[in-house]
């Protein structure tokens, strides 16, 4: 998934039409990728998309899951600080084993 920047259609807007959004939630932030130059990485950093989505109202954030994590993403830590913070601003963090109702 490329940044937001890059893309056609403002997810914003898509947000608001869907009952559940998942977020390419790759890398945290660019601390995570160390050494790697950031014009390498064309994901959006789960950071860059919580600044962007903050407009949004809370139940639209709650409907965000961000998904697809690097293994040293501090999301996938429960107990971590990152977890916690977006969790407390509304934002769903998917976990193995959550079902969906379609």
């Amino acid at each position: 998934m490329d940044k937001w920047r890059r893309w056609e259609k403002p997810i914003i807007e898509l947000i608001k039409k869907v009952d559940y959004s998942f977020i390419e939630g790759t890398f945290f932030d660019p601390e995570e990728l160390n050494n790697r130059p950031m014009s390498e990485v064309p994901h959006p950093f789960v950071l860059e998309s919580i600044l962007l989505f903050e407009r949004l109202s809370n139940w639209e954030r709650t409907t965000i899951y961000f998904n697809h994590f690097n293994y040293a993403n501090p999301f996938l830590d429960e107990q971590s600080n990152e977890s916690r913070q977006g969790e407390d601003a509304g934002y769903q963090i998917a976990r193995f084993g959550m079902r969906f109702k379609l």
